[in-house]
């Protein structure tokens, strides 16, 4: 799913602006529990895929708006977003999937790396991924493309 260590990049207001109930093969029965995306996605959409079980590993937001309880805000973002600010998910968030790269894959919490970002078991392993990493690929893209148009 994550081939040498390339995650996509993927700006998901694309697809909801369009439609926001849009429904990806995991959303069917059988793929049951909170999942993490890895991907960018504006607040407004955030809080509509949350009914999907769907959170996102970056997602944009506007000073003042109010985060639902599953995100934080990033507080050491070195990305120039304007007046665009950046959140993500919780540390202690549940996880049992993510999904990347247009596939999904089962996720263990493992112990926290050394700088305290969760760190999580690909399937059987022995392929691993840090929520910073996640991070980390999400913003360099944003940074690079810039917001959505």
């Amino acid at each position: 799913m994550i081939r040498d260590g390339e995650i996509q990049l993927r700006d998901y207001d694309k697809i909801f602006d369009e439609n926001p109930d849009y429904d990806f093969f995991y959303n069917k029965a059988g793929y049951d529990g909170p999942k993490l995306v890895a991907g960018r996605v504006s607040l407004k959409n955030a809080i509509a895929r949350l009914n999907k079980g769907e959170v996102y590993t970056i997602v944009k937001y506007q000073e003042g708006e109010q985060l639902p309880e599953q995100y934080m805000p990033l507080e050491n973002s070195n990305v120039n977003g304007g007046d665009t600010l950046f959140a993500t998910i919780k540390p202690n968030l549940r996880l049992y999937d993510l999904c990347a790269n247009g596939g999904i894959q089962t996720i263990s919490r493992l112990s926290d790396d050394e700088f305290g970002s969760p760190r999580y078991l690909l399937g059987p392993g022995p392929d691993e991924v840090t929520l910073n990493e996640l991070i980390a690929s999400q913003l360099a893209d944003y940074e690079k493309i810039g917001p959505t148009k």
